[in-house]
């Protein structure tokens, strides 16, 4: 199963062969993440010249391939925490977070590594 994030906030539930691009990389992320004193994470807002608005990030290295992406010409959309994979494998349910999808200019997709 995968959810992700409607623009209006809402949960979405769909299988993986059904996800609709265009409306994760509209939505908003499935996590929410909170700043507080002495956080030991680097989490924020990035403005994005290639989205038109913010891109959040969890950690510095999720920034680094955010700033990247952000200075690709190629690169025509940019979604962080876009969606959750969640299955059962036989024991235990498993629980993953895609940490970003990077869309160049051509018809592929490129997602960064999952978080556990």
């Amino acid at each position: 199963m995968v959810r992700y994030r409607g623009g209006d906030g809402g949960f979405v539930d769909t299988s993986l062969d059904r996800l609709p691009v265009d409306e994760v990389l509209a939505g908003l992320p499935v996590r929410e993440f909170r700043a507080y004193r002495g956080r030991r994470h680097y989490s924020g807002w990035y403005w994005s010249a290639t989205t038109g608005g913010h891109v959040v990030y969890e950690s510095r290295l999720e920034l680094a391939r955010i700033l990247l992406a952000d200075k690709d010409s190629s690169v025509v959309a940019i979604a962080a925490q876009p969606f959750l994979v969640e299955e059962f494998d036989g024991e235990q349910k498993r629980r993953a977070v895609a940490a970003t999808i990077v869309v160049p200019g051509v018809a592929t997709l490129a997602v960064a590594p999952f978080l556990g």
